[in-house]
């Protein structure tokens, strides 16, 4: 397990080029030259050079920049405060702990609106944070874009040790050139960060439908979850796995991955957030094995119709049709959503569908497979 003080600060409280690696991804923003800055705020050339070789230098023109860009000074009596906040908001993400990451965000953003040089850590933090919510490969990229372009103006060797990794891993993920031999090569360096990399690895793999790469890097972050106890992690990542392997068309391995999760949170208090997507994979999974009366056995001793997220309606629907059962069996169903009704009248009432139905029912993975067997 790591340490609370697991994210120093102590160089950041140094006088280090540090500063001058933050005032690269300034002058960066800035869109002007650095020749052109330097002669404005009148910083003699060899002097910025010459500070940012120096580890210990704080020279003029750091407090000159300081002013030029509108930047705070950081508090040394704050150093604790800053590094137990990144270290109770990571440690919160990482355990998918709701409350504390509430608590903490909100702590992160106020760092942020302090505007010192620790501004980029807290914004990387923040997107971390983000990144726990994801559903969305491309609106997250939407929603977070300015918080990614402010954050990719800046150098790596401005992250130090763990926040280098935890920087690269992001511009991983959101597509810009990384080398992935440099990041594998500090997962020794960093061991107990290497969940993130295999997570980030195998989400980044998943949002581009490339799923065999995303369930072998998955694979590695549900060893991590499991040596460390990581109950949430562990059945989020299995979640994921199960539907990748239904999307593959291997529901057997599906079956086995998903069963031991939705029979533990079904004999458990826990009621996570995943939990419907968990119900609607598991039943994927046996109606692609044709393991009708097991799903109706299921939804009859776990399943209320409130769990019922409107691909699982869907699937319950064209179920009671294969085993006969008459449409009043299944009529609530069809109120879940405009989908479920139109399979419900397709398949109970004999209604005929126009091109844009015919659009509707096909509109994700899952209901192209269902569409298929129902032979529509």
């Amino acid at each position: 397990m790591l340490t609370p003080d697991f994210f120093s600060l102590n160089v950041y409280f140094k006088n280090t080029n540090k500063y001058y690696y933050f005032f690269d991804g300034l002058i960066k923003q800035s869109g002007k030259m650095q020749r052109d800055i330097l002669l404005e705020a009148k910083i003699p050339a060899s002097s910025y050079r010459i500070s940012r070789t120096v580890e210990e230098s704080r020279t003029d023109s750091h407090n000159i920049l300081l002013n030029y860009f509108h930047i705070e000074e950081i508090k040394e009596e704050k150093q604790i405060e800053y590094e137990t906040i990144i270290s109770k908001l990571y440690f919160a993400i990482y355990y998918k702990a709701e409350t504390q990451i509430e608590q903490y965000y909100t702590k992160a953003l106020e760092c942020i609106e302090e505007n010192n040089y620790l501004k980029p850590i807290f914004v990387l933090l923040k997107i971390f944070t983000k990144m726990n919510y994801i559903k969305d490969y491309t609106e997250f990229l939407n929603e977070n874009k300015e918080d990614i372009k402010y954050l990719s103006a800046f150098p790596k060797e401005y992250f130090n040790q763990e926040l280098e990794m935890l920087f690269s891993l992001l511009m991983m993920f959101t597509n810009h050139p990384m080398d992935r031999t440099k990041i594998e090569l500090s997962i020794d360096q960093f061991p107990k960060l290497s969940w993130i990399y295999y997570h980030i690895s195998g989400t980044f793999a998943y949002c581009n439908q490339d799923y065999a790469e995303a369930i072998l890097f998955y694979k590695k972050a549900e060893e991590e979850y499991l040596k460390d106890c990581n109950i949430l992690r562990y059945i989020w990542v299995r979640n994921n796995i199960a539907a990748m392997y239904n999307r593959l068309g291997n529901a057997k391995s599906s079956l086995d991955i998903i069963q031991p999760v939705f029979l533990f949170l079904s004999h458990s208090d826990m009621n996570l957030p995943m939990r419907n997507y968990i119900i609607m994979h598991y039943f994927m999974s046996l109606f692609l094995l044709e393991a009708y009366e097991v799903i109706l056995q299921v939804k009859k001793d776990y399943v209320e119709e409130s769990m019922l997220l409107p691909t699982t309606a869907i699937l319950l629907i064209c179920t009671y049709k294969k085993m006969k059962h008459s449409k009043d069996s299944c009529a609530s169903l069809r109120f879940v959503d405009e989908r479920a009704n139109l399979f419900y009248e397709i398949l109970f009432e004999n209604k005929k569908m126009n091109s844009k139905e015919k659009l509707l029912l096909q509109s994700t993975n899952y209901l192209k497979k269902i569409f298929k067997i129902m032979k529509l």
